[in-house]
């Protein structure tokens, strides 16, 4: 059976190989995946008219972590 492959919060979300004497170099620009999850997340709250503006962004963070427990297996934590 295959290894699960993790999702780690701080790699980048759109990451960039670019080629030094012929080596491949990971170039970093851009968000981290946890960054543009909770963007992702913070859009679709926003979207909803009857949401509290002043506590979006911190529910977006909190999805975005749940999101990468999930995408890890890791044990989910039902409070948000």
């Amino acid at each position: 059976m295959a290894t699960p492959i993790k999702t780690n919060p701080v790699h980048d979300a759109f990451p960039v190989t670019s080629y030094y004497d012929d080596q491949p170099v990971e170039c970093s620009n851009g968000l981290t995946k946890r960054e543009y999850f909770a963007a992702l997340a913070l859009q679709g709250l926003l979207a909803n008219p009857a949401c509290w503006e002043d506590r979006a962004p911190m529910i977006a963070v909190l999805c975005a972590d749940r999101l990468i427990e999930a995408l890890n297996g890791d044990k989910l934590r039902t409070e948000l």
